[in-house]
Parts: C-alpha cells; structure tokens; sequence
C-alpha cells in the first residue's frame, strides 16, 4: 500500500492521459478539466427507472427535501459544536478526516478498492437519481455518463 499521494497521482495522470487522448476515444468528450463518457447503457437505465418511477418520483421527492433539510441542521449543527470543542479543547479528536486510500483509520489501512467501490456507488446512485427526478418532471434526457474531474476539490 502506498502513501495517498500516490493514489492521487495516479488518478490524476490517469485523467490526464484520457484527457490527452479524448479526441480518439469514442464518445469521450472534454469540457474544460471534466471528462464525460457518455454511455447509452446509463441512459437507458435512467429511462427505464423514471418511467416506472414517474407517478411516485413527486412524493418522494417531496419527502426527500424534508429529509435533506433535517440533515443539513443537524449536520451544520454537529460541525458547529465539533468546532467550538476543537477551540475550547485543542486536544479534542477532530469529526471529519480526509479518508483517502492508504490512510489509516481506527488502525485499518484504507485499500483503494474499499475506498472507491463505495464511492462509485453512490455516485451512481445519486446521479441516477437526478435522471429519475427529471424524467418524472418531464425533462428530456440527451445523454448520460460517467465523469472524471481532473481537479480533486479540497
């Protein structure tokens, strides 16, 4: 296991190159330091969900903002005491850390396919979501993929 830096390195050299070669690779397309793989299979997915979903998909939705604004307090609240502790208490243990691959946390070191298996699912669950809400909405999907940012915020 390497260090983080590592990890990132290689996906930034890895994005790096796609980006390089994107003007060969079909259906890769760059748009400033994003590349997007625009795949028919996701689309197709996203079609087939919001049209099955499209009755439902206004309700829940509905429930899901009360839910989002129930944890963005309750989030919001918890860094704001996390903080105060941290001033009051320098020798406090921090809530949030950067978990990247290589990192040890609770004494386990964090192997890159338990650090980005779960990363790519939410990711795609949350953005087939987003599909799923516009087709409920009545938003006509051109395309949908998959997207590397060659910029890693933080």
């Amino acid at each position: 296991m390497g260090s983080p830096y590592l990890y990132i390195g290689l996906y930034l050299g890895i994005v790096a190159l796609l980006w390089i070669l994107s003007p060969t690779i079909p259906r890769l397309d760059r748009d400033g330091p994003v590349l997007i793989y625009r795949s028919g299979t996701f689309l197709r997915v996203v079609n087939l969900l919001g049209k099955r979903l499209s009755c439902v998909m206004p309700k829940i939705s509905y429930v899901m903002i009360g839910v989002a604004i129930f944890f963005s307090f309750s989030v919001s609240l918890s860094l704001l005491l996390s903080s105060l502790d941290l001033l009051l208490n320098p020798l406090a243990e921090p809530v949030l850390k950067l978990v990247l691959p290589g990192m040890e946390i609770a004494g386990e070191r964090i192997r890159f396919v338990n650090w980005i298996v779960p990363i790519s699912i939410v990711l795609f669950v949350h953005e087939a979501s987003h599909g799923i809400t516009a087709l409920a909405n009545r938003v006509k999907l051109r395309s949908a993929g998959l997207i590397l940012i060659a910029v890693i915020p933080g």
